[in-house]
C-alpha cells in the first residue's frame, strides 16, 4: 500500500483488518499455493482496498451495491464476500444513525426512536395492569 504511512490510526486499523481478511478469504478461495505465488490481491486489489478505506470514513459504502459501485469489484465476489466487508467497515466506522420522521413531522435518530418505542411499550404495559 503506497499511502499506508499517511493514514490516520482509524483508517490504518481498517486497512489492516481488510488485509488480514483478504489473506484469509483468498487462501480459502484459491488455496495457499496460489496465494503464495500470486498474492491475496487475486481476490481484491490494493487499489480496491484503498478505495474502501477512503469511502468508509465518509460512509459511502453501506451496501453491497455501493461496494461494487465504488470499487468496481466483481459483482459475484461482492455478493459472496461483501457482507463480511461491510461488517468490518462498520466495526471501524459505524454507520450514522438513521433519521426517522415521527408523526408530528419532527425527526429522530433510530436510537432515539427505539428508546421512545420502548418507553411507550413500558407505559402501555404498566397502565394495563
Amino acid at each position: 500500500m503506497n499511502h499506508f504511512e499517511t493514514l490516520e490510526p482509524p483508517q490504518r486499523a481498517l486497512l489492516e483488518s481488510l488485509i488480514t481478511w483478504r489473506r484469509e478469504k483468498a487462501t480459502e478461495k484459491f488455496g495457499a499455493a496460489a496465494v503464495h505465488t500470486y498474492g491475496s490481491r487475486l481476490l481484491l486489489a490494493d487499489s480496491q482496498l484503498s478505495r474502501i478505506v477512503d469511502c468508509a470514513q465518509t460512509h459511502k459504502i453501506l451496501s453491497i451495491e455501493q461496494l461494487v459501485q465504488e470499487t468496481r469489484w466483481r459483482r459475484e465476489w461482492a455478493e459472496e464476500y461483501g457482507q463480511s466487508i461491510l461488517s468490518i467497515i462498520a466495526i471501524h466506522f459505524p454507520p450514522p444513525p438513521v433519521q426517522l420522521e415521527v408523526q408530528d413531522g419532527s425527526t429522530q435518530s433510530s436510537t432515539e426512536a427505539t428508546l421512545v418505542a420502548r418507553l411507550a411499550h413500558c407505559q402501555l404495559n404498566s397502565s394495563s395492569r
